[in-house]
């Protein structure tokens, strides 16, 4: 058996799961609130590495299943939190597991409503959910998805450099190249020293 040991507010709380990671039952909001932190904790690095397209090592990529548990957990007490769908699809992102990050970020966007407050979590989660699906669908080589995902994020964040360089690049895999060639410059006048926007440029210039 292993056991999770989280303080929150001098309360000690063990959630217990086996060895086939089977998903505890949270039955009160301490223990939501204490797997929160435990997610947190087990995850925050991993994304950071993932934010900036870095490997993740098998210790990383262990902690990250482990966070799996504590999120699948998390959406089983709050289903109506958009964002544990999101953090749920990222971890899956980052492991490779396209269907089910696609799954993920499915529910992520299905389960979202547009809040009086806090606008701008709302629309960040909404655009990157739909940005790591394109990369998801790209990887796949589903590639009229991706672009239609990417096109999406770039609707809700059309000043983030990496949604239009997606949207670019699945074009560019679609045969759309003046298309990819605009969407590119775009980027690139965002982030002029964008070595992945770079790359591109320089191969649809040069036809």
């Amino acid at each position: 058996m292993l056991a999770v040991a989280i303080a929150v507010s001098g309360v000690l709380w063990y959630a217990q799961c086996n060895s086939s990671n089977a998903v505890p039952v949270y039955h009160s909001e301490v223990e939501y609130v204490a797997a929160a932190k435990q997610f947190e904790a087990l995850t925050s690095k991993s994304f950071d590495k993932v934010d900036h397209n870095q490997a993740l090592s098998d210790p990383e990529k262990e902690k990250l299943r482990e966070g799996t548990v504590v999120i699948e957990a998390m959406i089983g007490y709050h289903p109506e939190i958009y964002a544990n769908y999101y953090l749920a699809g990222k971890i899956h992102y980052a492991l490779g597991e396209y269907n089910e990050a696609l799954s993920r970020f499915n529910e992520c966007v299905g389960t979202m409503k547009r809040p009086e407050d806090d606008q701008e979590y709302y629309t960040q989660t909404l655009s990157d959910a739909h940005y790591l699906a394109s990369l998801c669908y790209f990887n796949l080589q589903k590639f009229r998805q991706a672009a239609d995902q990417a096109q999406l994020a770039v609707q809700y964040e059309p000043k983030a450099p990496l949604y239009l360089i997606a949207e670019s690049s699945a074009n560019l895999q679609l045969g759309n190249e003046k298309t990819a060639l605009a969407l590119i410059k775009r980027a690139l006048e965002l982030d002029p020293k964008n070595e992945r926007a770079l790359q591109i440029y320089r191969l649809l210039h040069g036809k």
